[in-house]
């Protein structure tokens, strides 16, 4: 952030304490630290207006939202318990736990600014025939299609897959590799769209023809990612968006930012409708304090990481926690992952959680700070070198752009989530994308 940013979110902050009555210390130094930090290095990481789909401007919200808007939201309702754990964290773990975070942002950008020190203004053209392209996606359409009837049988069946309850009961009768090549399916068909989509010229086309296929495309890959799971619905769809942003449609941030509201309220909503065939669909209607909690929890505050400074004495679960997800051989791995123990300790239950053991957490009890140092300096370096090809690729074709946005977008889950869903995601939701980019790797021009 430039400078007069920093001042207005900082008197921004001062002003909600103010209007609430509740000084918070901690929090406070907390922003200030960060949006420090934030000025610093305001040339190398910021918000990218240019390419509002750029892979570093989900990474800088993510920080945005730890370190800026969560402390604003325990001002007014303070920190939710996680799970049954002890809601009341003392000062002391609070403070550990943001100076794990502000730990964990100070290495992230240490490891995107040293990718910056070196001038890297290579703008790539990554091509392949439109031939190999229509063959790929025709395989990938076939394989999803055959997959997902062989599996679900009717269209009511599948529609009924976004509902938790009706989901386990349809795995329950089912073949497990019939059910993995469904699960893969919904990872292959929208790259199936996203191929045919390169195969269009959108040259001195009109910005209504260009709209119209961008409309009828996020519903084509909207319907073939139906899932109970967000995310597997979510990524797909802005893979589309980030491949016709800015090349093909220019979008401007304003109305950018109220789309982003609009869906994330359906995101939330679809939270509680996926748990019950019978919810409304209709009216939903959703508390201010119940959307702090949601926040709070899947932006992953420092409240989530507190139950982990008080119990560290377990090692050695990150290859576990990688491992979990996948079919068969993660067996071995689940009794001794860091879902598995994070659950026991503080859930009752060593069976499956919507909330997530976070990387920072889990670095932290592995390895202390010094795990957290190295860890996130190799994701911010990684991060950095995506997102520059990213940038530098706009000459590419759509499916190259859609692909390694992908792959960042997926790789964010190291950031956001925890290596458990860095495993499945890179078993599950990758397949594709590294399909892709095997075929790219040596079409550079």
């Amino acid at each position: 952030m430039n400078s007069i940013c920093t001042v207005l979110c900082f008197c921004l902050f001062v002003f909600f304490q103010i209007i609430s009555g509740h000084f918070l210390a901690i929090e406070s130094g907390v922003v200030c630290f960060y949006l420090l930090v934030s000025n610093l290095s305001y040339h190398k990481f910021n918000i990218n207006f240019k390419y509002l789909f750029a892979p570093q401007n989900f990474a800088f919200i993510i920080f945005f939202f730890r370190l800026y808007i969560i402390p604003c939201i325990a001002i007014f309702y303070g920190y939710p318990s996680v799970g049954g754990y002890n809601e009341d964290f003392t000062q002391e773990t609070i403070l550990q736990s943001y100076i794990i975070l502000l730990f964990m942002y100070i290495s992230f950008i240490s490891g995107w600014t040293y990718f910056q020190l070196k001038p890297r203004n290579n703008v790539y053209k990554y091509k392949i025939n439109h031939k190999q392209i229509y063959i790929v996606s025709s395989i990938f359409l076939l394989f999803g299609i055959f997959s997902l009837i062989i599996y679900f049988r009717d269209i009511n069946t599948y529609l009924s897959n976004i509902y938790l309850s009706e989901t386990e009961e349809i795995v329950g009768f089912k073949n497990k590799i019939i059910q993995l090549c469904s699960i893969w399916a919904k990872f292959f068909l929208p790259f199936a769209i996203l191929g045919y989509l390169t195969l269009i010229c959108f040259n001195n086309k009109n910005i209504v023809f260009k709209f119209c296929i961008l409309f009828l495309s996020a519903i084509l890959i909207l319907f073939f990612s139906l899932n109970s799971n967000r995310q597997s619905m979510v990524y797909p769809l802005l893979t589309l968006f980030a491949a016709f942003t800015p090349k093909i449609i220019k979008i401007k941030p304003i109305p950018a930012i109220l789309c982003g509201i609009i869906c994330l309220y359906f995101l939330i909503a679809f939270a509680d409708i996926r748990t019950s065939p019978n919810a409304s669909t209709t009216a939903y209607s959703i508390q201010t304090q119940e959307l702090a909690k949601t926040v709070e929890l899947y932006a992953g505050g420092a409240h989530m990481i507190t139950p982990v400074i008080e119990n560290n004495e377990f090692k050695c679960t990150i290859i576990n926690s990688f491992f979990h997800s996948l079919p068969a051989i993660g067996k071995l791995f689940r009794d001794h992952s860091g879902l598995t123990i994070y659950n026991q300790l503080y859930f009752g239950f060593s069976g499956r959680s919507d909330l997530v053991f976070h990387t920072q957490s889990e670095c932290y009890m592995n390895g202390g700070y010094i795990l957290v140092m190295l860890f996130f300096i190799l994701i911010g370096y990684f991060y950095a070198y995506l997102n520059h090809i990213y940038i530098h690729s706009m000459d590419s074709q759509l499916l190259f752009r859609a692909t390694i946005f992908y792959i960042a977008i997926l790789f964010n889950s190291s950031i956001l989530q925890s290596f458990q869903v860095m495993g499945q995601f890179l078993f599950y939701n990758a397949i594709p994308a590294l399909i892709i980019l095997f075929l790219y790797r040596k079409n550079i021009r």
